[in-house]
């Protein structure tokens, strides 16, 4: 997340979310609670969201071709050339496929 997020002026707060809260002793599951804080317009937001979700999950449920690519480019245009992650925000948007 930090990775992700810092490099494009977010500031992040996380908080583990136990695995059962009825079972304490479980632990904590392997997921988070996150607030993202930053001051940019919405369509910045929205257009780091829609290629930074994905990355976050690095599991997309359908099929990728080339018409991705352009998704891509289009919504990190403003941002993406300079953000120091870029290979890896690439890879994982595009499921590792190096045709692509």
């Amino acid at each position: 997340m930090r990775r992700l997020f810092e490099p494009l002026d977010y500031q992040i707060d996380t908080t583990t979310i136990p695995l059962d809260p009825t079972f304490p002793q479980w632990g904590a599951s392997r997921y988070f609670g996150v607030t993202l804080t930053a001051t940019v317009r919405v369509r910045d937001l929205l257009e780091h969201l829609f290629v930074l979700l994905p990355v976050l999950d690095d599991d997309k449920h359908y099929w990728v071709g080339a018409d991705e690519v352009d998704k891509l480019l289009r919504r990190g245009s403003d941002w993406l050339g300079t953000h120091p992650d870029r290979e890896l925000i690439t890879r994982r948007y595009l499921r590792h496929d190096p045709r692509l």
